[in-house]
């Protein structure tokens, strides 16, 4: 495929969908800013199918149609409040931010950026990249806020303002995640965070407790009280070799915790991305793609000649014609900003909304999509969930239409409960422990901190798998069974152990809703051991609110 064969695509893709546009109401100069928002009609949206998918064909590539955010009815129904994001104010803490890209400048934000490539006392700091690898962030910022201008995309918020923090470009501390975690805390309404742990190796990788103090600080004080939504990228790690996974999104202790919406990684025909990794931490699914010989995704990329995703020089990828915008990016990095794009709208929808609202209505608003998968569930609150989607994919008109109108939740509540602790688990079979929960809570989160010390010789935790099964029923399944490996310094994959002792926090989402009140049971499989461990302790948290009648 030429170039030029590409860009006549476009043009006449472009012309099909104007020519089935019922219209956006042309509006006087007088107007609000929300007011002149209409859909948009820019021209690479065609190729932007997680925007708008009727299975237009992309130069032979087909899109499974609907397979996308269900913006469109949205932005149908425009001009109402939360159909383009203005004056919600998104955090890109990435490796940077190109603040003059023509598709991004109009929404960047006047307040200060962040750029830890430089001491905080430096005034006027700029976020924009100063190595031509580092795209990510303002490919990023694209899926969320491209300016709807008739040129390139747009983003799924395209009037929400931008707001820069280069974190990825150093080696950074946990005291720089910290920091990047709460600049701008009071301004900051959505956090993305396209980045974690490393991917694919099988091992846990616990957050630090800096970070974690951080996101504390963000969910209850910033954004004036109402908490700042910290999306999170689920991972891209995902491999299995029968009943052994070599990523699990609960691993990271960052993505699995209490204070993030964590995001799994939808393809073009509406299933999990190959690279997406499970977990019952996931909540919501948002558009990832495949890689670049099929369909990714369609955002911006730098525009300094040579640097990015789509340099000119580079001739054996079948990118776009514009080298300032890229078709080829993908990854839990690309489906996380565009669930933060709803996000956004959701809270230009309805200002009071907390993020624990946001986290609510996602669930409760979610699209079931590969609706035959055999790994959906329904839990005891009546919401479907599958270890491979969350509660399903972001669904942008159902969840905006829902915000508006939506009653607050109640105070966050929070009770820790206690397991029997020093318990032998015989070898070669699963072992049950019990606590017993009397306070009425309807959930949001469940954590579960297990400590298992001093596994016998030859013996690794990637032979233990934990579940936690609620009082109504709901298995989660925690920790799966794993291989674990590194590279070497030719990047060789090199076969390992697995740690020889858990000490971690696993968190679920799955039990949205619930009661729960009654036994919860932790489930053990140790039949991969051939010998008896100990289980140390073992504790429950239990996040959630009392019941209301107006939910």
């Amino acid at each position: 495929m030429n170039q030029s064969s590409l860009l006549l695509t476009l043009l006449l893709s472009a012309a099909i969908l104007s020519g089935c546009s019922d219209g956006g109401s042309s509006m006087s100069s007088g107007s609000t800013p929300e007011q002149a928002f209409s859909r948009p009609q820019d021209p690479l949206l065609p190729w932007q199918w997680h925007l708008y998918n009727t299975g237009q064909n992309l130069n032979g590539l087909r899109p499974l149609a609907g397979a996308d955010l269900n913006i469109w009815p949205l932005w149908n129904r425009c001009p109402v409040t939360g159909c383009a994001g203005e004056g919600i104010l998104v955090a890109v803490v990435d490796d940077g931010l190109e603040i003059r890209h023509p598709d991004l400048q109009a929404n960047v934000s006047p307040l200060a950026h962040r750029d830890f490539m430089h001491p905080p006392s430096k005034a006027n700091q700029d976020p924009s990249p100063t190595d031509p690898d580092d795209a990510h962030g303002t490919a990023v910022a694209g899926l969320i806020a491209a300016r709807d201008n008739q040129i390139g995309g747009v983003g799924v918020a395209p009037r929400a303002q931008l707001l820069g923090i280069n974190l990825l470009a150093i080696d950074f501390t946990t005291q720089h995640e910290s920091e990047a975690m709460q600049h701008q805390i009071q301004a900051v309404a959505v956090s993305n965070n396209s980045w974690g742990a490393p991917d694919g190796t099988g091992f846990i990788n616990p957050a630090s407790s800096p970070w974690r103090q951080a996101i504390e600080q963000g969910i209850t004080q910033g954004y004036e009280g109402r908490g700042i939504a910290y999306i999170w990228a689920g991972g891209n790690g995902h491999d299995q070799a029968g009943e052994y996974f070599y990523d699990y999104s609960n691993l990271d202790g960052q993505a699995s915790f209490h204070g993030v919406l964590a995001v799994a990684a939808l393809n073009a025909e509406d299933r999990r991305s190959s690279y997406s990794e499970q977990g019952s931490n996931l909540l919501i699914s948002g558009f990832g793609g495949e890689f670049c010989n099929g369909l990714a995704i369609t955002t911006t990329d730098l525009t300094q000649r040579n640097w990015g995703y789509n340099p000119p020089q580079i001739d054996f990828v079948d990118d776009l014609p514009d080298p300032h915008y890229t078709r080829c990016f993908n990854g839990t990095s690309s489906a996380a900003p565009t669930v933060a794009g709803v996000v956004a709208l959701m809270r230009q929808a309805n200002t009071q909304l907390s993020w624990r609202d946001l986290r609510w209505l996602l669930a409760h608003h979610a699209r079931q999509n590969d609706p035959q998968h055999p790994g959906w569930m329904t839990n005891g609150a009546g919401l479907t969930f599958n270890s491979e989607y969350g509660f399903g994919a972001a669904d942008a008109s159902a969840s905006v239409e829902a915000a508006r109108q939506h009653p607050l939740l109640p105070a966050y509540q929070r009770l820790t409960r206690t397991g029997p602790e020093s318990q032998t688990m015989p070898a070669q079979q699963i072992f049950t422990s019990t606590l017993d929960l009397q306070a009425p809570l309807v959930l949001e989160f469940v954590d579960l901190a297990i400590q298992i010390n001093g596994l016998p010789a030859h013996q690794d935790t990637g032979e233990l798998s934990l579940s936690l099964i609620s009082p109504s029923g709901t298995r989660s399944l925690l920790l799966p069974k794993r291989r674990c490996h590194f590279f070497d310094e030719d990047d060789n994959t090199v076969p390992t152990a697995c740690e020889d002792r858990l000490n971690f926090t696993f968190g679920s989402v799955q039990f949205l809703g619930e009661d729960a009140q009654g036994p919860w049971q932790l489930e053990i499989d140790a039949r991969g051991m051939s010998q008896p461990i100990t289980l140390n302790q073992w504790q429950l948290t239990f996040y959630g609110h009392t019941p209301s009648a107006a939910l």
